[in-house]
């Protein structure tokens, strides 16, 4: 219903394992000392798949 790039796509799966493993929740010492590697990057496209899919499905419930 909401098309994604697939830097987006990819920014959801890495972001999968922290998801997985509850970093997020409870960081991982090692994790937040390497600064979570590869997040810059992956990090602005997890917000723009969360931008994008906040606002097309806003308009999709509103339609229904």
């Amino acid at each position: 219903m909401v098309p994604l790039t697939a830097e987006e796509r990819a920014a959801i799966a890495f972001a999968q394992r922290y998801y997985h493993e509850k970093i997020f929740e409870y960081p991982a010492i090692a994790e937040a000392v390497q600064g979570y590697p590869g997040d810059p990057p992956t990090s602005n496209f997890l917000i723009s798949a969360a931008d994008r899919l906040v606002i097309e499905l806003k308009q999709l419930c509103k339609q229904a």
